[in-house]
């Protein structure tokens, strides 16, 4: 179980007084299709009309200030439009309401919640840290930046130790990279990522001293 918390992470029922973020929880992210009518009537000028590419691009990135997924899905509009079957010569016209909402459709089926991974709970910690550091503690001006400032997460890629000195990374855009030079990489990444210069320290002694003497394990018989 988790806590609801809106786009600037505060708490659903609070009224401002409480945010959360991290693995204890969860965004509700609003679907943009109960939107589709108004956001496409202002595009592309009324029911009738049709919204080509730059203009269906332009739109997603300005909803993505409320919806936040629709950047992601700007970015991929070549492939979401693929997948409902329409190619170039299809969008070169224009695409007209039906379609637009069959869009959106596809693009909020693909919704999740955030991973439950220290990338997301840094990132919503420093969305926080900012947001308190600009608002500061006046529950007006809490409300006031509620309505302007939203959590977006981005993606750096994932990495992770899988034993023998080896280990799995992912960055954005499907490249992969395994093995005992991934392992290395991480130990680095894991030894610059800490808080202080005397952790730094303490990390880069262990590894060395394991890498000299092996690891001291203790064996319960």
């Amino acid at each position: 179980r988790s806590l609801t918390v809106d786009k600037s992470l505060c708490v659903a029922g609070s009224n401002g007084s409480m945010f959360a973020f991290g693995d204890c929880a969860t965004i509700v992210r609003p679907k943009s299709i109960a939107f589709a009518e108004q956001m496409f009537l202002k595009a592309a000028g009324g029911a009738d009309g049709r919204l080509r590419m730059p203009q269906l691009y332009k739109l997603l990135i300005d909803a993505s200030q409320e919806f936040t997924h629709l950047e992601e899905a700007a970015r991929k509009l070549d492939k979401n439009l693929k997948l409902l079957g329409m190619d170039s010569t299809a969008t070169a016209s224009g695409l007209d309401f039906e379609q637009f909402k069959a869009l959106l459709n596809l693009i909020d089926a693909g919704l999740r919640a955030l991973p439950a991974t220290a990338q997301v709970a840094k990132q919503q910690g420093e969305f926080l840290a900012d947001f308190f550091n600009a608002n500061g503690d006046d529950h007006f001006t809490i409300e006031q930046g509620r309505q302007k400032q939203s959590f977006s997460y981005k993606h750096r890629g994932s990495l992770a130790y899988v034993g023998d000195e080896a280990a799995v990374m992912e960055f954005p855009g499907a490249i992969i990279l395994k093995g005992v030079f991934a392992g290395y990489v991480w130990k680095g990444f894991e030894t610059i990522s800490q808080f202080s210069v005397r952790n730094t320290l303490l990390v880069s002694i262990c590894w060395l001293r394991t890498w000299v003497f092996g690891r001291d394990i203790s064996e319960l018989r």
